[in-house]
């Protein structure tokens, strides 16, 4: 059905349609006077996108773009005066920046940009005001619109340096602000701040078990990969300081790959570290957060570029002393479950584990179901065609680098973890990597979570899966 715009009477539960959509409309947006309605587009068939706003009950496009199968640009709401429309694209030389688009289409900017950092995100109101942005990358800082609120969040950010800073809610005069801090610092604490005398209240834990103290040393490095390519991590460190060489190993993969890790608090990184082990977490190409350039190197190098990067980093780590080569398990969930089942099939020799949590194994069946579940027109399929490979022309160079065709090298033993509700990986995926490797005569687990989803969101089912990656990593590396 298309996606139309809603009036509803806030004193009854009766609603009726105020503006009809298409079956190319993305988003509506509506100025905070009422007066423009703002309607996205994106003609995958004829790969148009356009933005239009409706003047004196007529619709003009305020912009266009021809020949794009993806959107060009990324809409986040209204400027503080309500006159321009918000966007960020990759103009500033690979790096996301904001800009304006008034009503007449006229664009303006970079109002807010980083020469080093991604914009990560946007702080914006319910009624898509937008405040300001985080920029992004490995750690995180603020750029609000009133630049006496950039230069008091960055002071309070020096206050956490291990830590990540987020705003979660304010008062329509920003004389009040709740505060979020997570990290190396903290498990996760609110905090009410008063602007103006700039006094920091704690009002709540997010994991009150957890105290400070308990909370493990987050540290950045930077290491070049084979290439020469600059790859930055995070290491998490065991909380004895005093053992910090010679240590065992928990390789931590991200998902996405359109994903990074950044300083913040990771809850399987900090079980990981609290059972004593090192945690390795490695941005490889094709991590958002670094740049479009950056992004865009991991395109068509699943299973290769993109796993040299984690490999080089753990060789590092094994070269400096840090990482006992006798001791190293990869662990990964959806992307990272590729990862780590990747790594137990083309570098076996690295590891004495593997675990996927809703890990992809079988490359061309995946790009098979994107192509069942949208279309080959569809520019979420095409995203996929672009970063992995198209499964018609390159489907023996996809098997190559799938997991699931790739069994026999298996050294290690392997635990995959899935749920069973997963609509992002499904389950077969997982099925598929399990049924190679019994063909294969390697040692191998699934466990199938009943009522799960892709995220692992049931707190019941995220304990169950530390619980059994807890017994599974100290089966094969040892209890530290």
């Amino acid at each position: 059905p298309p996606y139309s715009l809603m009036r509803v009477k806030l004193d009854s539960e009766r609603g009726s349609r105020f503006k009809l959509g298409n079956r190319h409309t993305l988003d509506w947006f509506i100025s905070p006077n009422g007066e423009h309605t703002v309607r996205e587009e994106l003609n995958n068939k004829e790969n148009v996108y356009t933005i239009q706003a409706e003047v004196a009950g007529k619709w003009e496009t305020l912009y266009r773009k021809d020949e794009t199968s993806s959107p060009p640009i990324t809409i986040v709401g209204f400027n503080p005066a309500g006159d321009a429309l918000i966007f960020y694209d990759e103009q500033n030389n690979g790096f996301s920046a904001i800009y304006e688009m008034d009503y007449t289409g006229a664009i303006s900017g970079p109002i807010m940009a980083s020469s080093k950092q991604e914009i990560g995100g946007v702080i914006t109101d319910r009624n898509r005001i937008v405040q300001g942005v985080y920029y992004t990358g490995i750690r995180t800082s603020i750029e609000m619109y009133d630049t006496e609120l950039t230069e008091l969040f960055g002071r309070i950010q020096d206050m956490f340096p291990a830590s990540a800073l987020r705003i979660v809610s304010w008062t329509d005069d920003w004389s009040k602000a709740v505060l979020f801090v997570s990290g190396g610092d903290t498990a996760g604490t609110y905090y009410l701040l008063d602007t103006a005398n700039v006094n920091l209240a704690k009002i709540a834990s997010a994991r009150e078990d957890i105290p400070d103290e308990a909370v493990a040393d987050i540290n950045i490095m930077t290491y070049p990969a084979r290439d020469g390519l600059d790859i930055t991590a995070l290491l998490t460190w065991p909380l004895d300081e005093t053992k910090r060489a010679n240590l065992p190993t928990i390789v931590l993969p991200h998902g996405g790959p359109a994903s990074h890790d950044s300083v913040s608090f990771d809850w399987m990184a900090q079980f990981f570290a609290s059972r004593g082990y090192l945690v390795f977490q490695p941005n490889f190409r094709g991590s958002t957060g670094f740049g479009a350039e950056f992004q865009s190197a991991g395109d068509g190098e699943w299973g290769g570029k993109m796993q040299d990067d984690i490999t080089d980093g753990v060789q590092g780590l094994v070269d400096n002393g840090l990482a006992d080569p006798d001791r190293i398990c990869i662990i990964g969930a959806s992307y990272g479950g590729y990862a780590a089942l990747a790594g137990g099939a083309f570098t076996p020799e690295l590891y004495q584990c593997v675990a996927a949590i809703a890990g992809v194994s079988d490359l061309p069946m995946m790009l098979i179901d994107e192509r069942r579940d949208t279309n080959r027109n569809h520019w979420v399929y095409e995203y996929w065609q672009r970063i992995i490979g198209d499964p018609r022309e390159q489907r023996e160079k996809l098997r190559g680098i799938s997991p699931a065709y790739n069994a026999e090298a298996f050294q290690a033993p392997v635990l995959l973890i899935h749920g069973k509700d997963d609509t992002v990986v499904p389950m077969r995926q997982s099925n598929r990597m399990h049924d190679a490797l019994r063909r294969a005569d390697k040692q191998v687990e699934l466990i199938r979570l009943s009522g799960e989803d892709h995220w692992l969101s049931s707190g019941t089912r995220r304990m169950q899966t530390l619980r059994a990656l807890d017994t599974f990593v100290k089966e094969h590396l040892g209890t530290p």
